[in-house]
């Protein structure tokens, strides 16, 4: 519940608390002779509102959709580098583009196999479960959109090289 008190700075009536009481505390007192300390405060940018206020909102909302395009559209980077994922295949690791039979066909990495992104959970039989496998496509976005796939069908070395580019 606010209280009504004396500002500190003009001595003018004013209240103290949670300010939804403002008007029962201060009704009987004019409008021109309560303080203004708080207003001119908001005005300036203080604690009250104004820029600083402002400034956190907007850096919150930037953190959100940063967020939301996070899980929305992957980590277009691949988790894996190329260096690793070479060492991998070296290795035995199946190699998966999971790009469009259209863009294998005008050219892939040597070794690659192609499962499209939307075949992929219906065509996870042809990627042995106990073994490594390398993804990759053109940006990194279905690459990371068929390791989370395969990740959820329960494959538990699922690395995504990102863009072919990478390789």
């Amino acid at each position: 519940m606010c209280r009504r008190v004396s500002c500190s700075k003009c001595g003018r009536p004013t209240w103290a608390g949670c300010g939804a009481h403002v008007e029962q505390v201060l009704g009987n007192v004019p409008k021109d002779d309560r303080c203004r300390c708080r207003e001119e405060k908001a005005a300036a940018g203080g604690a009250a509102g104004g820029k600083t206020t402002d400034l956190l909102r907007k850096g919150v909302i930037a953190i959100g959709i940063a967020l939301v395009a996070w899980f929305a559209f992957g980590r277009a980077s691949g988790d894996t580098t190329g260096s690793e994922a070479r060492a991998l295949v070296e290795q035995g690791a199946q190699l998966v583009d999971v790009r469009t039979p259209a863009e294998f066909a005008e050219g892939h990495v040597p070794g690659a196999v192609n499962i499209p992104v939307d075949e992929i959970e219906r065509r996870a039989g042809e990627i042995e479960k106990d073994e490594p496998v390398v993804l990759y496509c053109r940006s990194g976005a279905r690459s990371s959109r068929a390791a989370g796939i395969l990740e959820a069908a329960g494959y538990e070395q699922v690395h995504d090289l990102g863009p072919m580019s990478n390789w």
